[in-house]
């Protein structure tokens, strides 16, 4: 007991709502692009159901799709500007990390795509000071390393001068001078020096 009459209405009003809905959804994408709104903010935009009713004013909705819009956009430049300052602090400490490599002539160089993600949860200042305790960290290492490698690699002799009384001398061979106590035993007996290994 359906009236045709009715159903052309709902149809016609169906039709006309989504034709506006059409015509709001083509203003909100030219004002974004007037604007200059990226498409991948744009998404993030969700136009109101009411802008297409029957009742809707172009006028105001004109003015309340800018109004959102602008806010939008400003959200969009505050993430683009916190991402370049990122990318500029980056940068920087980047460059730094080359400069303290220079000048620190580390045997293994600090490589900074190994450090980047501590460095970059802190602020500049904080970071940079990071940096040179990092470089300052390494140098100390590698300096101990070599002094250990050096006194590997020369046994430490310490004549004494010739007195009336016989002095005692400890020595302590470490590490690859054992392997050299032959000649050190020469070197003893060449010179005449009384020695006992205990």
């Amino acid at each position: 007991d359906e009236n045709p009459l009715t159903n052309q209405i709902l149809v016609f009003e169906e039709k006309e709502r989504e034709e506006n809905k059409n015509r709001v959804l083509s203003m909100v994408a030219a004002k974004a692009k007037e604007l200059g709104i990226r498409e991948e903010w744009l998404k993030r935009f969700t136009p109101q159901t009411r802008w297409w009713n029957k009742t809707a004013k172009t006028a105001e909705v004109t003015l309340a799709i800018e109004h959102e819009l602008k806010e939008l956009l400003e959200k969009q430049k505050e993430v683009d500007q916190a991402k370049a300052m990122l990318e500029e602090k980056k940068t920087m400490l980047h460059d730094k990390c080359d400069i303290l490599n220079m000048s620190y002539g580390l045997s293994t160089p600090v490589n900074f795509d190994d450090i980047a993600g501590g460095l970059m949860a802190l602020d500049f200042s904080s970071a940079s000071k990071r940096l040179e305790e990092i470089f300052a960290q390494r140098l100390e290492i590698e300096t101990a390393a070599k002094q250990v490698e050096e006194e590997k690699e020369t046994p430490q002799i310490v004549e004494e001068p010739l007195i009336e009384q016989s002095k005692t001398v400890t020595i302590i061979i470490k590490g690859d001078g054992v392997r050299k106590l032959d000649s050190i035993k020469n070197y003893l007996d060449v010179n005449n020096i009384e020695y006992s290994i205990i």
